[in-house]
């Protein structure tokens, strides 16, 4: 029988305790059995919101798990929502509230630099903030009335693209739209437009490396935007509309959103590695129309609905990446 040096032209180390280096084998002399290690990602409790809330805007692309900022939104009775408040990685706090109430608003940029554009307010808008840590001001309005839409990149280098808008003969509030817009700091300009019409779609990104899937009803289409064009890629193992993405164009998460899996929503949550989607570990409390930000490593995402309708969410979830110990098991 070959022997494993034989085959592999090294020994496997044997350790008293498990070291935490990504891809190594050894045998551990305590437990005697062989491990290996690999990067695992699971789903934590991170702290509640101070308000419940759905379809609200956030700053995916610029966001971190530390720093990321909710706004807007939907609450019944309430309606539509002004209210901001922003995560530190461990609780939510107050931030002054938009200059108008919005539901189906959607953002871009860092904590201290936000776009926030388009959504709901008693009609759909085409209205832009930008919020400076501080304060908002106004800024360049889009071409487009529309809500849900998706958004990459920062203040002076960003996107927005498809969303519910007010198109079509007669003019349709759920018209999907494949329009895009790109923005520099101060005046939206014609993108390239997308390969389909939908609203329900979540993004994240650059302005010259976006990424963009889902769609309402539940499509799980993926689409790369180079600053050009669009580009169809590989779809969601999971259809989904209204879902969260969040990462960069070559490496992200999908999580939530409205699907088959329970009635009205879907807890599957998934990986992009820039070829392919993987479905990895679910969420805990599933729900559709959240909000989310950071890395495939350290992720947060919070808000959205939970079917039967109106029940909006408080619950804030933390995703994160680990070295961990794996026994090899023959059996």
């Amino acid at each position: 029988m070959a022997e494993y040096k034989g085959i592999k032209g090294f020994k496997v180390q044997s350790l008293g305790s498990d070291p935490s280096i990504v891809g190594q084998v050894w045998y551990n002399t305590s437990s005697n059995t062989l491990k290996y290690n690999v990067l695992a990602g699971a789903w934590t409790s991170g702290g509640a919101a101070n308000q419940a809330r759905g379809d609200a805007g956030s700053n995916t692309s610029g966001g971190t798990q530390t720093s990321f900022l909710g706004f807007g939104g939907y609450y019944n009775p309430v309606g539509n929502m002004s209210n901001s408040e922003e995560y530190d990685g461990t609780s939510w706090t107050a931030t002054p509230a938009l200059p108008a109430a919005r539901a189906g608003i959607r953002g871009l940029g860092t904590s201290t630099a936000v776009v926030a554009v388009d959504g709901d307010g008693g009609g759909y808008k085409n209205d832009c903030y930008e919020y400076d840590g501080s304060a908002w001001s106004s800024g360049g309005s889009t071409s487009r009335y529309r809500r849900g839409s998706s958004c990459a990149g920062i203040e002076t280098a960003g996107l927005v693209c498809q969303g519910y808008a007010l198109t079509g003969a007669p003019p349709s509030p759920t018209a999907g739209n494949a329009n895009t817009e790109e923005y520099d700091g101060s005046t939206w300009t014609a993108g390239g437009d997308q390969l389909s019409h939908m609203g329900g779609t979540s993004g994240t990104g650059t302005q010259t490396a976006a990424i963009n899937a889902g769609g309402d009803p539940n499509i799980a289409t993926t689409q790369y935007y180079d600053g050009t064009s669009w580009t169809e890629k590989a779809d969601l193992n999971t259809a989904r509309s209204s879902l969260a993405v969040f990462g960069v164009q070559t490496s992200a998460i999908a999580a939530s959103g409205s699907g088959p899996a329970i009635p009205g929503m879907t807890e599957a949550c998934e990986e992009w590695d820039g070829s392919s989607w993987t479905t990895v570990t679910s969420y805990s409390s599933a729900r559709y129309g959240s909000v989310s930000a950071g890395t495939t490593t350290a992720g947060v995402f919070g808000f959205g609905y939970i079917p039967p309708s109106p029940y909006f969410n408080t619950a804030t979830e933390e995703w994160n990446k680990a070295t961990t110990a794996k026994t090899v098991t023959v059996s």
